[in-house]
């Protein structure tokens, strides 16, 4: 059984704005070079056609009449420009990178990390061999230190580190 594993990218927020403001600029900008070819073509291209071939106005065949409306065609160019503006200032707003927070750090010397103790549990007593008695005279014996304390242990902080790997006090707490 062959099955080949499916990969499944999670398009994350930066993502999905990126490819909505890509649609947007793309849109705007297709209107707007729309709009000048068409005011082009009915504003400057007819009336030349007309004007070359000759025609009556009034005949159904001729191409209207030979009136250049160049103010309509610069309409469009500002149009076209004011569109390709926005389109700039979207794409730019779209590209930005996450603002990053970035502080100065001293670096200091790590705490060494504490060594855990480990207690055994009491066992049974074992048969003790039979004892000689002795006949020179013992020492006092001293007391034994009394048993460590386990204490409850205290919660973690979050450990942050530096660019360097140097873990660093967070000021937050």
């Amino acid at each position: 059984m062959d099955e080949v594993p499916r990969v499944v990218s999670e398009v994350s927020l930066t993502e999905s704005k990126r490819w909505v403001g890509r649609f947007l600029v793309a849109l705007l900008l297709a209107e707007s070079i729309l709009g000048v070819i068409v005011s082009l073509t009915n504003n400057v291209i007819v009336p030349a056609l007309a004007a070359l071939l000759g025609s009556d106005a009034g005949s159904p065949l001729s191409f209207g009449k030979r009136d250049y409306d160049i103010p309509a065609f610069f309409i469009s160019l500002v149009e076209f420009f004011l569109a390709a503006l926005v389109a700039i200032v979207v794409n730019a707003w779209v590209q930005r990178r996450p603002r990053v927070v970035r502080r100065m750090v001293t670096a200091t010397a790590p705490a060494p990390a504490p060594t855990p103790r480990v207690v055994a549990p009491p066992t049974a007593p074992i048969a003790a061999p039979p004892t000689v008695p002795v006949t020179r005279p013992t020492a006092p014996v001293a007391a034994a230190p009394p048993p460590p304390v386990l204490t409850k242990a205290k919660p973690k902080k979050d450990v942050y580190y530096n660019i360097v790997g140097e873990p660093i006090d967070s000021d937050e707490e």
